[in-house]
């Protein structure tokens, strides 16, 4: 939300890892392997405050998705987002653009009935495409994929869907600065400096 606000008004955002998740950090003897990755994140999050930095991704496409597509990176939290429909603060995504979107701690249906309540609302209209970043804590509803959520709930506007980016919550939350242009291609999400 403060992400979108700060974009459309040429303020730079950076979506990536809290400061309370840099709290582990603070250990200069950590060798473990959740150390490095969160090392390695600071490192990405501070280089991208310091100015635009090329990044890439791992990303997979699901069903049908283009082999490569290109467009600014917008979006965030699902469940923020979808929150917003019909306020002044209602996120909508420009035209072309790659909308990455991750959640928290949310049972499958209310994931389904947040981005149904985007879709109802317009915010992905002028979207190219849907990337998911991580759903951490969010139980499974049966046995289904959660990439079958929205690929079936997008059907209606034609979106190509994409997933497996390491951005979210939990230790796998790689920064990218929001509004960045991106370019899918070869199972990676290239961010332009």
């Amino acid at each position: 939300m403060l992400l979108d606000h700060w974009h459309r008004h040429g303020l730079p955002a950076i979506h990536g890892p809290v400061v309370k998740a840099a709290g582990g950090l603070l250990d200069a003897h950590d060798e473990s392997e959740e150390y490095g990755v969160l090392r390695r994140q600071l490192r990405e999050t501070l280089a991208l405050i310091d100015g635009p930095t090329a990044l890439d991704y791992p990303i997979a496409g699901w069903d049908k998705a283009p082999g490569t597509l290109t467009g600014p990176l917008v979006g965030g939290n699902l469940t923020t987002l979808a929150s917003l429909v019909g306020t002044p603060a209602a996120f909508s995504a420009p035209e072309g653009a790659l909308v990455i979107l991750e959640d928290v701690g949310e049972p499958w249906y209310r994931l389904e009935r947040a981005l149904w309540q985007l879709v109802q609302g317009g915010a992905l209209d002028r979207a190219a495409a849907v990337c998911l970043g991580t759903f951490e804590g969010c139980p499974p509803w049966g046995n289904e994929r959660l990439e079958a959520i929205p690929a079936e709930t997008l059907v209606p506007l034609g979106l190509p869907l994409y997933h497996g980016l390491p951005i979210g919550h939990g230790l796998h939350n790689r920064p990218w600065r929001y509004g960045a242009i991106g370019h899918i291609g070869q199972g990676q999400l290239a961010v332009e400096a």
